[in-house]
């Protein structure tokens, strides 16, 4: 502010005739809420509001403490009672550039009836109030107005009264026929059909059409209708995104949202289990399925991109997504900064946001393998494949039950095999037994140094690596570039144990330094096979399938000794648990931590990848490092013998050793030397693999898990996932509502906040868009903002009835749909008046009936029912119906593989939904890429939807399949063919006019005789039955594409 308060005073007088005059042309009391946030919020905030960044003369607008303190001159911003005594109404009419607010350079202005409504506000005393969106909800009285009969239902009420204020009168009910119509496409997305059309116009009953209403919300495919919304909000598709845009294995969750809504869901634990399926007590796997809704959002496995950075953006969305589809806030704003209009601080950003930093995944999904990033759930296709893992994995525990007993019941037998030893015990014979791999780097071929295990196994070089002087001979010393290979020997899977031990030079401690590797992919999540790393000199161990959730770690306590030869040893018990896991250095134990202890996946992978010494792909090498003496077992070895394997060959060589009672020495002799152990051994291990068998035919999907520990959370300086700030918990916003202390501060917290009947924004926007999916907009507009720059509820009393309502009613979603359906408001005619066209004509006020053009995947399923192909099954994988030749070459170069069969011709619902190249049909009518969450589809027209209708060979066949139809139905009655025609796709007879006009498009095909388009019978896989006159088929056909392209087709009335 360039003048002070003090320099404007002179303004304030020449106001005051003016503002008397505004006084007397104002009408109604102000509502600050309705008429005054909404002006300082769009005109006022940017450089005044929230946001303490972007605030200037520190002067905020948002809140009632600032507007009316006094300055150190004692002038108001705002005096409440006497406007021409405040600064804000002298700086909004001032004429001086310098003072005048909105400065020139905003671009905003504020127009006379603003201006006098801010003026008309401070008269009346400047009364405050929150934004109308963060009020709790409290359902109103339903109006009666005086001297008219009450309405006989609750929205009409509402309605009316606003509709009487307004002047305007209502339309009568819409026809039978179009009322049928329009509700069987609200609740199910497909058209009624001929026979439905008939039963309902032929029942008297004024309850008929109520019933049909229960009918359709008890129908299967009401679910499907239901889920088409709700995969535009989930952002759900069937590939990752980006660059690789790879199968994402996700569709089962759509069959879980289907089943929802089809079983009526209460809607809170609709929130809930998708929220937090995992965290409920007692969780099923129907609950933890429905998490798969905040493993939707896309991911990345390209080469070069950052863990962290990628995870920090998953989170991200996950917070947008839940603020847009729950609270109908563009939470995102207050990822860099204070929200700039809504009272969300970008620590309140952060505290949202902890909340989800515990989820357990990687930044990243395998480049390399097929693995589903964790963390994921098991899905059984039947109850028997369940049965049949439960029975695999219960064998095991039961196997593994045993052991404990078998241990104390040999503890006898042990004592007198010490007692009655006398000659020391041969390790030679067992280890050479078990050892598949031996590699001293001493004897070299062409192929490279000979296995001295095995013969034609060979250790090779990749850019030859240094020879040099070891610990009993030579050894491979590596620049971090170059490395030596091993193939076929050292082959594991989970169910299997193995050994190994290696000496090795340590050249300096380095955060992280590759040893060895078996695995199918470098660095990133899905390095599939297990690893033997130094991290910041420690040694690390792990078997991954999928890291970090499908996966066991340990790590020993101690660093290992830099710049001396030392021997160390390795062990894994085949139990996929990382207690089975042990180190061993110079023959010794090592105390280990574990890190991860979750593997249930194989860690093999097919192929022929070998174990890589020292290098790693996008890994650091073991540079400087050297090592020798590498030697494989294929199975656990005792402490007795990992002493040996791992004993400094400057210790004298003992191959032989006496038993004792020191640790080892029993695990060594039940291995060896007790039959009944021996037995129960090979019973476990084959256990063990039968189960890991299993295992791989199952299917698998993402869900949510939590980090054991948990993570800090950091607010992030303008957003960067590298620059941490202030730590923060879990938390939200104050203003919104307070998160009670004794909740968990996780996501079931969260979630159980979000349904709180005190949370002000979850019912109202939920109803609202449930209100918008039947009457083609929200009872406020902006579905998708909630906020101060969203738009003001046209009906706020009925959305707060509606809200409490659904509420206080178990948040009961068909009762709710049933409630908007059964209104008048929703059953009136469509069409408009001229008082209406005049008055009203986006129908804001509901005087005339709901009017909309039909979304994607209904104009596509409505052709396919009327012609009689639509695949009615419910759920299942996503199909591949007609698209363009090469519609994915250009973004990933895949060829596109249309389906054969039913999967051309099922709902568009299981559509396979490629974000990089999502169905361009659809696109053209205006779908969502499902990259982000979206709660309101745009709306175009363009000349392409034309030519898509026209021209698509899904809805030519559609329209070849309905001449069939027709003329199967009617074979000699041109005028009943036509008449079926129509009832298929409209839900209604013809009128006159439009026989006469499809009469004269059928004779004109018909008259064309062999000139028509012979290449018609060729679109699509579906051919006309024999026996049937191609002529009329194909004239027909012409007249079908026709009603298909009707307004009344496209548009639901």
């Amino acid at each position: 502010m360039k003048h002070s308060l003090h320099s404007i005073t002179h303004l304030m007088l020449g106001l005051l005739a003016i503002l008397h005059a505004m006084e007397t042309e104002v009408g109604a009391a102000i509502d600050f809420t309705r008429d005054v946030y909404p002006i300082l919020s769009d005109r006022c905030f940017a450089c005044h509001g929230p946001d303490a960044e972007a605030r200037k003369a520190d002067l905020r607008l948002d809140q009632e403490g600032f507007i009316t303190a006094s300055s150190s001159e004692g002038e108001r911003l705002v005096q409440p009672g006497d406007a021409a005594s405040s600064t804000l109404i002298a700086r909004i009419h001032s004429e001086d550039p310098d003072s005048v607010m909105p400065p020139p350079e905003s671009f905003l202005t504020l127009n006379p009836d603003e201006k006098a409504t801010l003026s008309q506000w401070i008269n009346e005393g400047a009364s405050w109030g929150k934004h109308w969106a963060f009020e709790r909800v409290v359902a109103p009285k339903i109006p009666q107005m005086d001297g008219v009969p009450p309405a006989p239902h609750p929205i009409d009420a509402f309605i009316e009264k606003t509709l009487s204020l307004k002047g305007l009168s209502t339309r009568e009910e819409a026809s039978k026929e179009r009322l049928l119509r329009r509700v069987h496409l609200d609740l199910t997305g497909l058209p009624p059909s001929p026979d439905t059309l008939e039963r309902f116009l032929s029942d008297p009953d004024p309850l008929a059409y109520e019933r049909m209403v229960d009918q359709l919300l008890a129908s299967e495919h009401y679910g499907e209708r239901m889920a088409m919304e709700w995969l535009d909000v989930a952002r759900f598709a069937d590939t990752y995104g980006y660059q690789s845009d790879r199968f994402n294995h996700l569709w089962p969750w759509r069959d879980w949202v289907i089943g929802a809504f089809n079983d009526n869901l209460p809607y809170d634990t609709f929130i809930l289990h998708q929220m937090a399926g995992d965290l409920i007590d007692q969780p099923t796997q129907q609950s933890i399925l429905a998490t798969a809704f905040h493993r939707n959002h896309r991911q990345t496995n390209e080469g070069g991109s950052v863990n962290e950075e990628f995870r920090v953006e998953y989170n991200a969305d996950r917070l947008k997504t839940t603020a847009l589809a729950f609270m109908g806030l563009t939470i995102e704003c207050a990822r860099c900064h204070d929200h700039k209009y809504d009272p969300i601080s970008q620590k309140d950003y952060y505290r949202l946001f902890a909340f989800f930093n515990n989820t357990d995944e990687s930044g990243l999904y395998s480049h390399f393998t097929d693995a589903i990033p964790s963390p994921t759930r098991f899905l059984y296709q039947n109850t028997g494949q369940e049965a049949e893992h439960r029975r695999a994995m219960e064998q095991i525990r039961t196997l593994e039950a045993e052991e404990s007993m078998l241990r104390a019941s040999a503890r006898e037998p042990f004592a007198l095999w010490l007692q009655n030893t006398t000659e020391k015990e041969d390790f030679i014979l067992p280890l050479n037994n078990a050892l598949v791999g031996h590699f001293d780097f001493e004897t070299k071929e062409e192929k490279g140094y000979l296995n001295l295990a095995q013969a034609d196994h060979y250790a090779s070089l990749g850019d030859q690596p240094e020879s040099i002087d070891g610990p009993t001979g030579k050894a491979l010393r590596f620049d971090g570039e170059n490395s030596a290979s091993i193939a076929k020997v050292a082959d594991f899977n989970r169910n299997q144990a193995f050994s190994m031990s290696v000496s090795m030079w340590i050249p300096e401690v380095r955060d992280r330094l590759i040893v060895m590797h078996h695995s199918k992919a470098g660095s990133d999540a899905g390095s599939r096979g297990y690893e033997l790393l130094l991290e910041d000199g420690h040694a690390s161990f792990a078997l991954i399938h999928f890291w970090p959730g499908n996966a066991i770690k340990i790590r020993t306590r101690e660093r290992l000794p830099i710049e001396q030869w030392l021997t160390l040893g390795w062990t894994y018990d085949g139990s996929s648990r990382a207690s089975g896991m042990a180190f061993y250095l110079n023959g010794q134990p090592m105390e280990v931590e574990i890190e991860r202890d979750s593997l249930y996946r194989d860690i093999s992978y097919g192929g022929n990848t070998p174990l890589q010494l020292a290098a790693r792909f996008r890994g650091r090498g073991f540079k400087g490092g050297a090592l020798d003496n590498l030697k494989i077992y294929h199975r656990a070895l005792s402490a007795p013998e990992m002493a040996l394997a791992t004993r400094q060959p400057s210790v004298a060589d003992q191959s032989t050793e006496q038993p004792s009672d020191k640790p080892g020495w029993f695990d060594y002799w039940l291995q060896h030397h007790h039959e009944p152990y021996q037995a129960w051994l090979g019973k476990l291990q084959e256990a063990r693999g039968h189960e890991s068998q299993l295992v791989e035919r199952l299917r698998e999907i993402m869900v949510m898990g939590e980090i054991p520990g948990g993570r800090q959370t950091h607010v992030l300086i303008r957003g960067q996932y590298d620059q941490p700030g202030e730590r923060v918990s879990a938390g939200t916003p104050d203003s919104i509502l307070p998160f009670p202390e004794d909740w968990p501060a996780n996501r079931l917290g969260l979630a159980r906040w979000l349904v709180d009947r005190d949370h002000p924004l979850t019912s109202r926007v939920v109803v609202n868009r449930f209100w918008q999916m039947l009457f083609g907009r929200g009872l406020v507009v902006t579905s998708e903002d909630f906020g101060s720059q969203g738009a003001q509820p046209s009906h706020p009393e009925l959305l707060d009835w509606l809200a409490a309502s659904f509420m206080d009613t178990g948040w009961d979603v068909k009762r709710l749909l049933k409630l908007m359906v059964t209104s008048q408001a929703y059953r009136r005619d469509s069409a408009p008046t001229t008082e209406m066209t005049d008055m009203d004509p986006k129908n804001l006020w509901l005087a005339r009936g709901p009017h909309l053009r039909l979304m994607a995947e209904m104009l596509r399923d409505q052709a396919l029912s009327a012609a009689g192909i639509l695949s009615t099954k419910l759920g299942g994988p996503s199909v591949k119906p007609y698209q363009p030749a090469g519609v994915w070459k250009e973004v990933s170069g895949a060829t596109y593989q249309a389906d054969k069969g039913e999967g051309l011709h099922r709902r568009s619902l299981y559509t396979y939904w490629k974000r990089t190249a999502p169905p361009p049909a659809m696109l053209t009518f205006d779908a969502t890429t499902r990259e982000d969450c979206v709660a309101r589809r745009s709306t175009t027209n363009t000349p392409l939807q034309a030519l898509v209708l026209l021209n698509d060979p899904q809805f030519v066949e559609a329209a070849r399949m309905l001449a069939q139809r027709m003329l199967v139905a009617f074979p000699e009655d041109l005028s009943a063919q036509l008449t079926f025609g129509v009832q298929c796709v409209l839900g209604r007879p013809p009128y006159h006019e439009e026989v006469q006009w499809l009469e004269r498009i059928y004779q004109e095909r018909l008259d064309s005789g062999q000139d028509t388009d012979e290449s018609l019978e060729s679109v699509g896989t579906l051919a006309w039955k024999e026996g049937l006159d191609r002529n009329s088929l194909k004239a027909l056909s012409a007249v079908s594409l026709a009603i298909l392209n009707f307004d009344e087709a496209i548009v639901r009335r």
